[in-house]
């Protein structure tokens, strides 16, 4: 007698498509997709860190109050601290700009802390005016006030946490969590306000490999 042996299905993104093209309810009121390819190459992103890390968290943020080199600045000095803590990361960015906000920085990064907590490295809760405590994000972005001062960070959590939490968490088999990580993501990727010249896309990982959670 053989024994049928089920391999677990892995979390995979599944488009919908208009007219050839990838659109999410995020984008649709927004211009559409700015770039797919670009959506694309954050889809493998996540489906990377669902595949390859335990209890992967994705969070949003958005750099605000300066210009582009002080938000990759800011950025850099937290990802130093994240390789220097053992966390595993991966990010895509988009820079935008409009009348509102001016030229700001969307990033939206995955997190793979396994059974840690995330807490010390982002969180949606107002630390200002705090010295101790604070989030390595926070440290990050008070150290940069030394080259501008002006420079924020806002940590936009998931509409679906109700502000309970900064992130939304997925894994390697729920399709839904995938989906709706992937939807959350695709917000970055929207035609309206981008710029029409230079380097829109960005995205960071370790410089070095760290062991997985």
């Amino acid at each position: 007698m053989t024994t049928a042996v089920t391999e677990k299905q892995l979390v995979h993104y599944i488009p919908t498509i208009e007219g050839k093209k990838w659109v999410t309810r995020n984008t649709r009121n927004h211009g559409g997709i700015h770039r797919q390819e670009e959506f694309k190459k954050g889809i493998e992103m996540l489906e990377y860190c669902a595949h390859h890390w335990r209890n992967p968290r994705l969070f949003h943020l958005c750099f605000t109050g300066a210009d582009l080199a002080i938000y990759q600045l800011a950025m850099t000095r937290f990802c130093r601290v994240l390789t220097a803590e053992g966390i595993d990361y991966r990010y895509k960015a988009a820079v935008e700009k409009d009348s509102q906000k001016g030229e700001h920085f969307h990033v939206m990064i995955v997190l793979g802390a396994g059974d840690r907590q995330t807490h010390r490295f982002i969180t949606s809760v107002n630390e200002e005016g705090r010295h101790e405590n604070v989030s390595a994000l926070r440290k990050a972005i008070m150290h940069t006030w030394n080259e501008c001062q002006t420079l924020k960070c806002r940590v936009n959590p998931p509409r679906s946490s109700s502000g309970r939490t900064a992130f939304l968490q997925f894994n390697q088999s729920n399709m839904d969590k995938f989906h709706e990580a992937a939807e959350w993501m695709s917000y970055i990727y929207k035609s309206r306000s981008k710029p029409a010249s230079g380097t829109v896309y960005f995205s960071g990982r370790p410089a070095r490999s760290v062991s997985q959670a």
